[in-house]
């Protein structure tokens, strides 16, 4: 097996009525992330491509077109969230191209890369990544960040954090999962990068979780601000007759959230679960499901007790009985 530093995933979902400006949003994305990556030495260490989800070949192919020999489509025919497509795509680059990575990069669509000279944006997540506590860094973005969740309410936060820094999201907070970066120790222990659960944004409260099970840390990345063109692929969708929803909501594959509050081992080892205002957050829609016991953690936020990761990976990733990525169909357009 090859080694390379990085994989980067940019993910891209269905036909807008006006396919050409969709594709033209993609490839400009695209643009803005190689010029960042064209000023990065050690750029032949780090692999592009793209995961799509019920996007046309027209796409697909406008795509390899623009930037032969840079990237390849992996193509989805059925509809899957990100976070499962993201997943499948990681482990399917491992077979194809007969590469380990030292980390994933999970890029949503409509999100851009500020052209700054002296940002070093590659070189900096390059040095975090050689860190032996980072489990997830994440990048800022402009918009629909999710920060209200970030433990200082929906306002304080502006006052309370400055983003220029690197800032450790304490356990139970999280921030909207847009750009971030997982380290492979989450592949290696877990079975594949992100955690594929949803369950009305379960998916990022259950990060920190993800994290401090392994003994790593969730770092928001500082000054690392992203543009990002909210929900700009999903207005105007018009390929999705004949394919069911993806219930994003309730993805727990036949789950219920309660299930984790009433395990004994998962209250024994403190892990957590929608804590609400244990976390510094107002409880919303999601109620309180489990709160994290503190006194199982160390300071930096690491699980004390070993049994934490094996509670994480039952309840935050699905198993082969529950979703087999073996069985999940996609073709690759070069």
């Amino acid at each position: 097996m090859k080694h390379k530093d990085l994989l980067i995933i940019f993910n891209i979902f269905g036909i807008q009525h006006v396919e050409d400006i969709q594709i033209k949003q993609y490839i400009n994305s695209l643009r803005s992330l190689f010029w960042h990556l064209d000023r990065y030495p050690q750029k032949d260490r780090v692999r592009v491509v793209v995961g799509g989800c019920l996007i046309s070949d027209k796409c697909a192919e406008a795509l390899v077109q623009t930037y032969p020999a840079r990237l390849e489509v992996f193509k989805f025919p059925e509809r899957y969230t990100c976070q499962i497509v993201t997943n499948k795509v990681a482990l399917e680059c491992e077979k194809r191209y007969k590469e380990e990575y030292g980390g994933y990069f999970y890029i949503s669509s409509g999100l851009y890369f500020p052209k700054l000279e002296n940002w070093n944006f590659f070189k900096r997540i390059d040095e975090h990544m050689a860190n032996s506590k980072t489990g997830i860094l994440q990048m800022q973005v402009n918009s629909d960040n999710g920060y209200h969740f970030l433990g200082f309410g929906p306002i304080n936060w502006i006052n309370e954090i400055d983003f220029k820094k690197d800032y450790v999201i304490p356990l139970g907070n999280c921030a909207n999962f847009h750009a971030a970066i997982v380290h492979k120790r989450f592949r290696d222990f877990y079975g594949m990068p992100i955690t594929d659960i949803h369950g009305l944004c379960g998916m990022e409260s259950v990060l920190s979780y993800c994290c401090a099970a392994i003994g790593t840390n969730y770092i928001l990345l500082g000054d690392s601000c992203l543009h990002h063109a909210a929900r700009s692929d999903s207005g105007g969708a018009s390929n999705l007759e004949g394919h069911a929803a993806i219930p994003c909501h309730f993805q727990l594959f036949g789950r219920e959230k309660k299930d984790i509050a009433s395990d004994s081992l998962a209250r024994e080892v403190g892990i957590g679960y929608y804590p609400g205002n244990q976390a510094g957050n107002h409880v919303d829609w999601n109620g309180i499901i489990l709160e994290h016991d503190l006194s199982k953690y160390d300071e930096n936020y690491h699980a004390l007790d070993t049994r934490n990761k094996e509670v994480a990976k039952k309840y935050f990733f699905s198993n082969k009985k529950e979703l087999n990525y073996d069985k999940i169909h996609f073709e690759v357009i070069t």
